[in-house]
């Protein structure tokens, strides 16, 4: 078996991880999160006073384009779980091969590698102000200050310029019923679901 994968890229906030559960639960989908392939915090550079979690180096795409190849092949594969709140992979789990393989994560398109991988990239596009507004209701005692200085021009240096290798994208400053909408018609129209 084959299977179809699936990227969806995007800013922080944006509704790539509610798009994936939807995809997960109603298909029986493969559900893969890139912020599983963070490598261990102590690696990742200092902005300021923060760790900065933006950056590509963070990152071990090498894994990751590893673990879908082989997925792609029809081939089961072991992933890492990671822990945001630890800074650290505290397990893994085992992925087998379905007909459709979903991914998440805001620098998917980044690296020209994984970017090649997915048969369909997805990019939810969503302004700074929602995402604010987002990610302030998610996270309460997220300090703006970080989301002004690390988030947002990491958002415009290394997220924003790979909206260009979408092959659709979708207003992900609407409502997220109507986000879920236009991607099941994206889906619909590729033959996918």
């Amino acid at each position: 078996m084959t299977t179809v994968l699936i990227g969806i890229a995007g800013p922080t906030s944006s509704g790539k991880s509610t798009l994936c559960r939807i995809l997960a639960e109603r298909y029986n989908a493969n559900h893969i999160k890139m912020d599983d392939f963070y490598k261990g915090k102590e690696f990742y550079p200092k902005y300021k006073q923060w760790l900065n979690w933006e950056s590509p180096e963070n990152i071990e795409f090498s894994l990751l384009i590893d673990a879908l190849q082989k997925l792609k092949s029809g081939k089961e594969v072991t992933i890492p779980i990671y822990s945001k709140s630890q800074g650290e992979r505290t397990g893994s789990r085992l992925v087998i091969p379905k007909e459709v393989t979903v991914v998440e994560g805001f620098l998917l398109f980044y690296n020209e590698q994984l970017k090649d991988l997915f048969d369909l990239r997805i990019f939810v596009d969503t302004s700074e102000e929602v995402q604010k507004q987002r990610r302030k209701a998610r996270n309460p005692d997220l300090d703006m200050q970080y989301f002004d200085e690390v988030i947002i021009p990491a958002f415009k240096k290394y997220v924003e310029p790979t909206k260009q290798y979408a092959h659709y994208v979708i207003d992900g400053n609407q409502a997220i019923e109507k986000v879920v909408e236009d991607f099941l018609k994206i889906l619909k129209m590729k033959g996918v679901m």
